[in-house]
Protein backbone atom coordinates (compact mmCIF):
# COMPACT_ATOMS: atom_id res chain seq x y z
CA UNK A 1 0.00 0.00 0.00
CA UNK A 2 1.34 3.32 -1.06
CA UNK A 3 1.95 5.61 1.65
CA UNK A 4 -1.18 7.84 3.37
CA UNK A 5 -1.82 11.25 1.99
CA UNK A 6 -0.99 14.12 4.45
CA UNK A 7 -3.70 16.57 5.14
CA UNK A 8 -4.25 19.36 6.53
CA UNK A 9 -7.12 22.15 7.30
CA UNK A 10 -7.28 25.72 7.53
CA UNK A 11 -10.54 27.14 8.48
CA UNK A 12 -12.75 25.33 11.46
CA UNK A 13 -16.05 26.63 10.79
CA UNK A 14 -19.03 25.00 10.35
CA UNK A 15 -18.96 23.98 6.61
CA UNK A 16 -15.49 22.55 7.39
CA UNK A 17 -16.81 20.62 10.16
CA UNK A 18 -20.51 19.31 8.90
CA UNK A 19 -19.17 18.92 5.08
CA UNK A 20 -15.42 18.18 4.73
CA UNK A 21 -14.45 16.64 7.98
CA UNK A 22 -16.90 13.99 7.51
CA UNK A 23 -16.17 13.77 3.53
CA UNK A 24 -12.43 13.88 4.23
CA UNK A 25 -12.51 11.03 7.01
CA UNK A 26 -14.56 8.69 4.39
CA UNK A 27 -11.52 8.59 2.03
CA UNK A 28 -9.19 5.60 2.85
CA UNK A 29 -5.34 5.91 3.24
CA UNK A 30 -5.84 9.60 4.22
CA UNK A 31 -4.32 11.00 7.41
CA UNK A 32 -5.38 14.65 8.91
CA UNK A 33 -2.25 15.92 9.53
CA UNK A 34 -2.93 19.38 10.65
CA UNK A 35 -6.33 21.82 11.29
CA UNK A 36 -6.14 25.68 11.86
CA UNK A 37 -8.13 28.28 12.59
CA UNK A 38 -7.66 31.71 14.83
CA UNK A 39 -10.66 30.28 17.23
CA UNK A 40 -9.28 27.65 19.85
CA UNK A 41 -12.80 26.49 20.66
CA UNK A 42 -13.99 25.95 16.89
CA UNK A 43 -10.16 24.11 16.19
CA UNK A 44 -11.19 22.01 19.44
CA UNK A 45 -14.73 21.24 17.97
CA UNK A 46 -13.22 20.39 14.84
CA UNK A 47 -10.07 18.30 16.45
CA UNK A 48 -13.15 15.86 18.68
CA UNK A 49 -15.48 16.06 16.29
CA UNK A 50 -13.15 13.86 14.07
CA UNK A 51 -13.77 10.29 13.38
CA UNK A 52 -11.08 9.25 10.43
CA UNK A 53 -7.21 8.45 10.44
CA UNK A 54 -4.76 10.39 12.12
CA UNK A 55 -4.69 12.96 15.53
CA UNK A 56 -4.54 16.60 13.93
CA UNK A 57 -2.01 18.88 15.73
CA UNK A 58 -4.17 22.22 16.01
CA UNK A 59 -2.83 25.31 15.07
CA UNK A 60 -3.68 29.61 14.95
CA UNK A 61 -1.44 30.48 12.44
CA UNK A 62 -1.72 29.10 8.63
CA UNK A 63 1.66 30.42 8.01
CA UNK A 64 3.05 28.24 10.72
CA UNK A 65 1.41 25.36 10.41
CA UNK A 66 2.87 25.28 5.93
CA UNK A 67 5.72 25.90 7.36
CA UNK A 68 5.98 22.91 9.93
CA UNK A 69 4.25 19.96 8.75
CA UNK A 70 5.10 18.27 5.64
CA UNK A 71 1.56 17.96 3.61
CA UNK A 72 0.28 16.47 0.07
CA UNK A 73 -2.78 18.55 0.12
CA UNK A 74 -4.88 21.37 2.12
CA UNK A 75 -8.06 21.91 2.81
CA UNK A 76 -9.10 26.05 3.31
CA UNK A 77 -12.42 26.82 4.03
CA UNK A 78 -11.37 30.27 5.77
CA UNK A 79 -13.05 33.96 5.48
CA UNK A 80 -13.23 34.42 1.61
CA UNK A 81 -10.95 37.76 1.93
CA UNK A 82 -8.16 35.29 3.17
CA UNK A 83 -8.22 32.49 0.40
CA UNK A 84 -5.91 34.22 -2.11
CA UNK A 85 -3.06 34.45 0.58
CA UNK A 86 -3.81 31.33 1.80
CA UNK A 87 -3.82 29.38 -1.09
CA UNK A 88 -0.53 30.99 -2.50
CA UNK A 89 1.44 29.85 0.54
CA UNK A 90 0.42 26.63 0.22
CA UNK A 91 1.37 26.29 -2.94
CA UNK A 92 4.62 27.62 -1.95
CA UNK A 93 4.83 25.04 0.55
CA UNK A 94 4.32 22.60 -2.02
CA UNK A 95 0.61 21.53 -0.95
CA UNK A 96 -1.98 21.23 -3.28
CA UNK A 97 -5.73 22.91 -2.50
CA UNK A 98 -8.99 22.83 -2.56
CA UNK A 99 -9.90 26.05 -1.50
CA UNK A 100 -13.54 26.68 -0.67
CA UNK A 101 -15.73 29.08 -3.20
CA UNK A 102 -15.07 32.00 -4.47
CA UNK A 103 -11.21 31.18 -4.96
CA UNK A 104 -10.41 34.85 -4.78
CA UNK A 105 -12.42 38.09 -3.75
CA UNK A 106 -10.19 39.93 -6.90
CA UNK A 107 -9.35 39.54 -10.44
CA UNK A 108 -5.51 40.72 -9.40
CA UNK A 109 -5.45 37.91 -6.57
CA UNK A 110 -7.13 35.53 -9.22
CA UNK A 111 -4.22 36.12 -11.06
CA UNK A 112 -1.45 35.44 -8.44
CA UNK A 113 -2.86 32.60 -7.72
CA UNK A 114 -2.97 30.99 -11.84
CA UNK A 115 0.55 32.47 -11.45
CA UNK A 116 1.77 30.83 -7.91
CA UNK A 117 0.06 27.21 -9.48
CA UNK A 118 2.22 27.18 -12.71
CA UNK A 119 5.20 27.88 -10.95
CA UNK A 120 4.79 25.46 -7.81
CA UNK A 121 3.53 22.45 -10.56
CA UNK A 122 0.61 22.06 -8.04
CA UNK A 123 -2.90 22.00 -8.86
CA UNK A 124 -5.81 24.02 -7.01
CA UNK A 125 -9.40 23.08 -6.79
CA UNK A 126 -12.17 25.30 -6.27
CA UNK A 127 -15.20 23.85 -3.95
CA UNK A 128 -18.04 24.78 -6.25
CA UNK A 129 -21.20 22.11 -6.11
CA UNK A 130 -22.82 22.00 -9.43
CA UNK A 131 -19.46 21.19 -12.06
CA UNK A 132 -19.56 18.24 -9.86
CA UNK A 133 -23.22 17.20 -10.35
CA UNK A 134 -24.13 14.95 -13.12
CA UNK A 135 -26.98 17.18 -13.52
CA UNK A 136 -24.54 20.33 -15.10
CA UNK A 137 -22.21 17.71 -16.88
CA UNK A 138 -25.40 16.72 -19.01
CA UNK A 139 -26.79 20.65 -19.68
CA UNK A 140 -22.82 21.08 -20.72
CA UNK A 141 -22.81 18.38 -23.12
CA UNK A 142 -26.31 18.71 -24.77
CA UNK A 143 -25.06 22.62 -25.18
CA UNK A 144 -21.76 21.64 -26.67
CA UNK A 145 -23.66 19.29 -28.81
CA UNK A 146 -26.19 21.68 -29.53
CA UNK A 147 -28.38 19.01 -28.96
CA UNK A 148 -31.64 21.47 -28.52
CA UNK A 149 -30.63 23.51 -31.16
CA UNK A 150 -27.99 26.72 -30.58
CA UNK A 151 -28.06 28.09 -27.85
CA UNK A 152 -30.02 32.16 -27.62
CA UNK A 153 -30.75 33.34 -23.92
CA UNK A 154 -30.10 31.86 -20.38
CA UNK A 155 -32.23 33.18 -17.67
CA UNK A 156 -32.08 32.19 -13.78
CA UNK A 157 -32.71 33.51 -10.65
CA UNK A 158 -31.60 32.38 -7.21
CA UNK A 159 -33.47 33.41 -3.67
CA UNK A 160 -32.81 33.19 -0.23
CA UNK A 161 -32.78 34.22 3.17
CA UNK A 162 -29.35 35.14 3.38
CA UNK A 163 -29.86 37.77 5.79
CA UNK A 164 -31.11 36.22 8.09
CA UNK A 165 -28.72 33.58 8.15
CA UNK A 166 -25.37 35.24 8.30
CA UNK A 167 -26.57 38.03 10.38
CA UNK A 168 -23.77 39.45 12.89
CA UNK A 169 -21.14 37.29 10.97
CA UNK A 170 -17.71 37.38 9.10
CA UNK A 171 -19.73 37.73 5.83
CA UNK A 172 -21.16 40.80 6.69
CA UNK A 173 -17.67 42.45 7.23
CA UNK A 174 -16.79 43.85 3.81
CA UNK A 175 -12.51 42.93 4.63
CA UNK A 176 -13.13 39.52 5.15
CA UNK A 177 -15.82 38.56 2.84
CA UNK A 178 -14.72 40.55 -0.50
CA UNK A 179 -18.86 41.27 -0.76
CA UNK A 180 -22.20 40.15 0.31
CA UNK A 181 -24.45 37.47 -1.34
CA UNK A 182 -23.66 38.35 -4.93
CA UNK A 183 -19.95 36.92 -4.38
CA UNK A 184 -21.09 34.64 -1.28
CA UNK A 185 -24.21 32.16 -2.34
CA UNK A 186 -25.09 34.13 -5.66
CA UNK A 187 -21.56 32.66 -7.07
CA UNK A 188 -22.84 29.11 -7.19
CA UNK A 189 -25.65 30.46 -10.02
CA UNK A 190 -23.02 32.53 -11.61
CA UNK A 191 -20.37 28.84 -11.39
CA UNK A 192 -23.21 26.96 -13.21
CA UNK A 193 -23.46 29.71 -15.78
CA UNK A 194 -20.11 30.07 -16.25
CA UNK A 195 -19.44 26.29 -16.32
CA UNK A 196 -22.15 25.42 -19.29
CA UNK A 197 -20.78 28.34 -21.24
CA UNK A 198 -17.26 28.23 -22.64
CA UNK A 199 -17.50 31.36 -24.41
CA UNK A 200 -16.39 34.15 -23.11
CA UNK A 201 -18.88 37.96 -22.26
CA UNK A 202 -18.68 40.94 -24.50
CA UNK A 203 -21.17 43.10 -22.17
CA UNK A 204 -22.02 43.14 -18.52
CA UNK A 205 -24.82 45.67 -16.96
CA UNK A 206 -25.76 45.43 -13.40
CA UNK A 207 -27.89 46.67 -10.85
CA UNK A 208 -27.71 45.91 -7.02
CA UNK A 209 -29.31 46.72 -3.29
CA UNK A 210 -27.67 46.25 0.04
CA UNK A 211 -30.58 47.55 1.62
CA UNK A 212 -29.45 49.14 4.24
CA UNK A 213 -26.16 46.34 5.11
CA UNK A 214 -22.56 46.86 5.04
CA UNK A 215 -22.64 44.42 2.10
CA UNK A 216 -24.59 44.19 -1.19
CA UNK A 217 -27.73 41.78 -0.92
CA UNK A 218 -29.71 41.88 -3.92
CA UNK A 219 -28.23 42.14 -7.71
CA UNK A 220 -29.76 41.89 -10.81
CA UNK A 221 -27.76 41.45 -14.02
CA UNK A 222 -27.71 41.51 -17.74
CA UNK A 223 -24.84 40.14 -20.14
CA UNK A 224 -24.01 39.12 -23.92
CA UNK A 225 -21.69 36.27 -24.27
CA UNK A 226 -19.93 34.96 -27.42
CA UNK A 227 -22.58 34.34 -29.90
CA UNK A 228 -25.04 36.40 -28.94
CA UNK A 229 -26.04 34.55 -26.33
CA UNK A 230 -28.10 36.83 -23.78
CA UNK A 231 -28.02 36.21 -20.02
CA UNK A 232 -30.31 37.76 -17.62
CA UNK A 233 -29.67 36.56 -13.78
CA UNK A 234 -31.60 37.65 -10.58
CA UNK A 235 -29.87 36.83 -7.08
CA UNK A 236 -31.48 37.86 -3.70
CA UNK A 237 -30.35 37.81 -0.12
CA UNK A 238 -33.60 38.61 1.43
CA UNK A 239 -36.74 36.77 -0.14
CA UNK A 240 -38.75 34.10 0.59
CA UNK A 241 -39.50 30.70 -0.41
CA UNK A 242 -35.66 29.86 -1.16
CA UNK A 243 -34.99 28.47 -4.65
CA UNK A 244 -33.49 28.78 -7.49
CA UNK A 245 -33.73 27.67 -11.29
CA UNK A 246 -31.93 28.42 -14.20
CA UNK A 247 -33.48 28.35 -18.41
CA UNK A 248 -31.16 27.70 -21.23
CA UNK A 249 -33.39 28.55 -24.33
CA UNK A 250 -32.46 27.43 -27.51
CA UNK A 251 -33.72 27.33 -31.16
CA UNK A 252 -35.44 24.06 -30.62
CA UNK A 253 -35.82 23.31 -26.95
CA UNK A 254 -35.19 24.01 -23.08
CA UNK A 255 -33.18 22.75 -20.48
CA UNK A 256 -33.68 23.74 -17.12
CA UNK A 257 -31.40 23.18 -13.80
CA UNK A 258 -30.79 23.61 -10.40
CA UNK A 259 -28.48 26.65 -11.11
CA UNK A 260 -27.50 26.62 -7.11
CA UNK A 261 -26.72 22.78 -5.99
CA UNK A 262 -27.42 20.88 -9.09
CA UNK A 263 -29.63 18.96 -7.57
CA UNK A 264 -31.63 18.35 -10.98
CA UNK A 265 -32.16 19.20 -14.64
CA UNK A 266 -34.13 18.05 -17.44
CA UNK A 267 -34.57 18.87 -21.34
CA UNK A 268 -37.83 20.39 -22.86
CA UNK A 269 -37.78 19.74 -26.60
CA UNK A 270 -40.37 21.09 -29.10
CA UNK A 271 -43.04 18.54 -28.99
CA UNK A 272 -42.51 16.35 -25.79
CA UNK A 273 -42.89 16.61 -22.07
CA UNK A 274 -39.89 17.24 -20.45
CA UNK A 275 -36.97 14.62 -19.37
CA UNK A 276 -35.03 14.53 -16.60
CA UNK A 277 -31.17 14.21 -17.77
CA UNK A 278 -28.11 13.54 -15.81
CA UNK A 279 -24.38 12.32 -17.03
CA UNK A 280 -23.81 9.97 -14.26
CA UNK A 281 -23.46 9.96 -10.54
CA UNK A 282 -22.77 13.39 -8.28
CA UNK A 283 -19.31 13.52 -7.22
CA UNK A 284 -17.66 14.29 -3.88
CA UNK A 285 -15.43 17.59 -4.30
CA UNK A 286 -13.45 16.25 -1.12
CA UNK A 287 -13.02 12.72 -2.65
CA UNK A 288 -12.26 13.76 -6.15
CA UNK A 289 -9.51 15.90 -4.52
CA UNK A 290 -7.96 12.94 -2.73
CA UNK A 291 -8.25 11.67 -6.14
CA UNK A 292 -6.56 14.13 -7.68
CA UNK A 293 -3.82 14.10 -5.30
CA UNK A 294 -3.35 10.40 -6.10
CA UNK A 295 -3.01 11.41 -9.45
CA UNK A 296 -5.89 9.36 -10.71
CA UNK A 297 -7.69 12.12 -12.28
CA UNK A 298 -7.31 15.90 -13.33
CA UNK A 299 -8.97 18.78 -11.34
CA UNK A 300 -12.81 19.33 -12.53
CA UNK A 301 -12.89 22.55 -11.55
CA UNK A 302 -9.23 24.73 -11.39
CA UNK A 303 -7.43 28.10 -10.72
CA UNK A 304 -8.74 28.67 -14.48
CA UNK A 305 -12.13 28.05 -13.94
CA UNK A 306 -11.44 30.53 -10.78
CA UNK A 307 -9.43 33.01 -12.40
CA UNK A 308 -12.73 33.30 -15.23
CA UNK A 309 -15.52 33.45 -12.52
CA UNK A 310 -13.29 36.35 -10.64
CA UNK A 311 -13.26 38.07 -13.99
CA UNK A 312 -16.87 38.21 -14.29
CA UNK A 313 -17.49 38.59 -10.98
CA UNK A 314 -15.13 41.75 -10.94
CA UNK A 315 -17.22 43.08 -14.37
CA UNK A 316 -20.51 42.73 -12.33
CA UNK A 317 -19.28 44.60 -9.33
CA UNK A 318 -17.56 47.32 -11.66
CA UNK A 319 -20.88 47.54 -13.98
CA UNK A 320 -22.88 47.98 -10.42
CA UNK A 321 -21.11 50.84 -9.17
CA UNK A 322 -21.51 52.39 -12.36
CA UNK A 323 -25.23 52.16 -11.97
CA UNK A 324 -24.80 54.25 -8.53
CA UNK A 325 -24.59 50.55 -6.27
CA UNK A 326 -24.97 51.38 -2.62
CA UNK A 327 -22.46 51.30 0.20
CA UNK A 328 -22.21 47.29 0.03
CA UNK A 329 -20.63 47.19 -3.62
CA UNK A 330 -16.94 46.71 -3.34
Amino acid sequence: MSAALRVGVIGCGGYATGAHAPALAREENVELVAVCGPRPPSVRRFVAAWKGRGKPREYHDAFQMLEREELDGVLIASPHGMHGEQVRAALAAGCHVLVEKPMTVSLKEADAVVEAARRSGRHVLVGYKTPYTGALRAVRRLLATEQCGPLRCVNGYMAQGWLALTAGTWRHDPELSGGGQFLDSGSHLVCSLLWALPGEWRHVSAIMADRGEAVDLDTVLIARFADDVLVSLAVGGCWQPEGTILHFCCAEGRIEMDGWRGAWARVHSKDGAPEPISDGPNIEPVAHFCAVLRGDCSPLVDAGHGRRQAAFTADVYRAARRCGAQKGCR
